[in-house]
């Protein structure tokens, strides 16, 4: 049996940030962010100047928005009758990026 993934929540990310090295953080923060959740990609989003101040956001690989992530995520759940997995296997590789709070 594999062992779930623990979500980022808002106490394990402040935790994670408080053990960087201000100096460091820039080069630190993702191999930090990775060791302490496990089973989850962490990477820089390059984001373009019309969506960088919206935090519920879904990106391209190159940055530019593709919409607003709640009705874009209820829109591919209807598309896959509501199959979670089915849509994480279709956009595995998409290199899509999901900005949140």
């Amino acid at each position: 049996m594999t062992t779930p993934a623990r979500l980022p929540d808002a106490a394990s990310l402040e935790r994670v940030l408080a053990g960087l090295d201000p100096a460091l953080a820039d080069a630190d923060l993702i191999p930090a962010l990775t060791a302490a959740f496990p089973g989850f990609a962490f990477g820089v989003a390059p984001i373009d100047d019309d969506c960088w101040r919206d935090t519920r956001s879904v990106l391209r690989p190159d940055g530019t928005r593709l919409g607003e992530l709640c009705p874009w995520m209820m829109a591919e759940l209807a598309r896959e009758n509501g199959y979670a997995s089915a849509i994480w296997k279709r956009l595995g590789g998409s290199r899509l990026q999901l900005l949140t709070e």
